[in-house]
């Protein structure tokens, strides 16, 4: 018995020796598959810091924000990879001295205001996460500046480039939404971002290893009356393995 993921090249051996059910063998697929699809994502993070950096040409300590900022713009961004030939920019027009609404592809669109077009949908769908959301005592830290290298320092990828990266980006991450549950998957990409910035003179920052958040919620015999608070949530993998037990 072999399982074959849609989109992949390569046939897994699940391993099944016996003739079982078809329902055990549906919950096989259904395991296996989960198995294969976390995997691929976690392969996706190496290539991802890699194309941080030799594409965008972003700095190691800003990768990690760059991701996140992905992640808060996620809905917006796969908006944009279905719309964007007819999405409207407004352009300065020195000429008539007016702005003018023209389309994506209209080719009197440079490349580096598409580009400016793009990062500003990162950048407005990291400013609507914090906006208004952040109490009285974070107040006086500006977290959306950690952000604004997105609009002034991302200008070293062709427009092209930029639209099949998130093309790829957001396809991926979709299917993950809808097939991988229960996996720190957010801590496993920070992982890889940190790694560099570890070795460029970064802040020591570690991550809670899996199988220490696993031991941990064994520990305390969760059910599903439980009531699970971390206090420190991070990258929420503590309660993606909690929620994982009891369901």
């Amino acid at each position: 018995t072999f399982i074959q993921i849609k989109g992949t090249k390569k046939a897994v051996d699940i391993n099944v020796k016996n003739v079982i059910s078809l329902e055990n063998l549906n919950n096989l697929y259904i395991d296996n598959s989960t198995k294969i699809n976390y995997d691929n994502l976690i392969a996706y993070s190496d290539k991802l810091n890699t194309y941080f950096h030799d594409t965008f040409k972003i700095a190691v300590q800003k990768r990690p924000f760059f991701f996140a900022a992905l992640l808060f713009s996620f809905d917006r961004l796969s908006q944009f990879v279905i719309n964007y030939k007819t999405e409207k920019l407004k352009i300065y027009n020195e000429k008539t001295r007016k702005e003018e609404s023209l389309s994506f592809n209209d080719p009197k669109i440079t490349d580096i205001d598409k580009v400016d077009y793009i990062n500003s949908i990162i950048s407005d769908g990291v400013a609507e996460k914090f906006v208004g959301k952040l109490n009285n005592k974070f107040k006086t830290i500006d977290i959306p500046s950690k952000f604004q290298f997105i609009k002034t320092d991302n200008k070293n990828i062709k427009s092209e480039e930029y639209v099949s990266f998130l093309k790829e980006f957001t396809k991926i991450f979709s299917e993950y939404k809808q097939t991988v549950k229960y996996y720190d998957v957010i801590g496993t990409f920070y992982s890889e971002f940190l790694r560099y910035v570890q070795k460029a003179g970064g802040q020591d920052i570690v991550l809670t290893p899996d199988h220490i958040k696993t031991f941990m919620c064994e520990l305390v015999d969760l059910q599903e009356d439980s009531v699970f608070l971390d206090i420190c949530g991070g990258s929420g993998g503590f309660s993606a393995v909690a929620y994982g037990m009891i369901e």
